[in-house]
């Protein structure tokens, strides 16, 4: 919020098991360049002027470190750690029903995955103008690689045009009302999407993309893990974070 009119939350879900991460820590506590990966994310969203309230969400039995770290960071904005489910829809709509309680409908509600640590303030402001603007927003950007359909077997089916197609990250960004609806008809439906924005579009409501970047990572594998801290050091000697 900058003008006044509009309280924007930030929520973070940290609840993922990271099965394919492997390991005995979970992903979002390991270090990353001498601070939890957790931590990095939520800095920039601390820093943010766009950003009132933020609401983490993480496993039941991470609940303390959770808060410990919170502390330890003075990152005032997290006002809440709540417990998380199994899946991210799960634990963002854990969030989104807190939020109800309080909130307005029109005040806008900003997701961003908890292994996400490269997310920057530039960014975040964009996204949340967006969806001021519009009611519903995410950070995307150009796919560049040539694309095949695949069969089961392996097998290239044909060469998929990259013409309009856009990678979706996170943040994403919708009005409170939107978002709780979109939660509300996939339960009804039963169904599962890949992120808020697959729910939003079964209501039929536009959404716009805002350039996002590629170094906006998610952690999944080492691998990641490996390149975000050579980009994130890069960032740091040049003092960008």
């Amino acid at each position: 919020m900058i003008d006044g009119s509009l309280m924007t939350y930030g929520v973070i879900p940290a609840a993922g098991r990271g099965e394919r991460f492997g390991g005995k820590v979970k992903k979002q506590f390991l270090a990353l360049c001498g601070r939890p990966v957790i931590v990095h994310t939520l800095i920039p969203f601390q820093a943010s002027p766009w950003i009132d309230d933020i609401v983490c969400v993480a496993p039941q039995e991470e609940i303390g470190a959770l808060e410990r770290l919170v502390t330890e960071y003075r990152l005032t904005k997290v006002k809440r750690v709540i417990p998380g489910g199994e899946r991210r829809q799960e634990s963002t709509q854990a969030a989104l029903s807190l939020l109800e309680k309080e909130a307005a409908p029109g005040d806008i509600v900003l997701v961003h995955d908890g292994v996400r640590p490269l997310v920057t303030g530039a960014l975040i402001g964009r996204v949340v103008q967006a969806a001021e603007k519009y009611g519903a927003a995410v950070a995307a950007f150009p796919v560049s690689d040539s694309l095949k359909e695949v069969s089961s077997e392996g097998l290239i089916r044909k060469t998929v045009s990259r013409e309009n197609l856009w990678a979706t990250q996170t943040p994403q960004a919708f009005r409170l009302d939107i978002l709780a609806e979109a939660y509300r008809t996939a339960a009804r439906d039963r169904f599962i999407g890949t992120d808020e924005a697959a729910l939003v579009e079964r209501l039929g409501i536009p959404i716009h993309c805002v350039e996002g970047s590629p170094e906006n990572i998610k952690i999944t594998t080492p691998s990641d893990l490996k390149l975000v801290e050579l980009l994130l050091h890069d960032r740091m000697e040049k003092g960008d974070s």
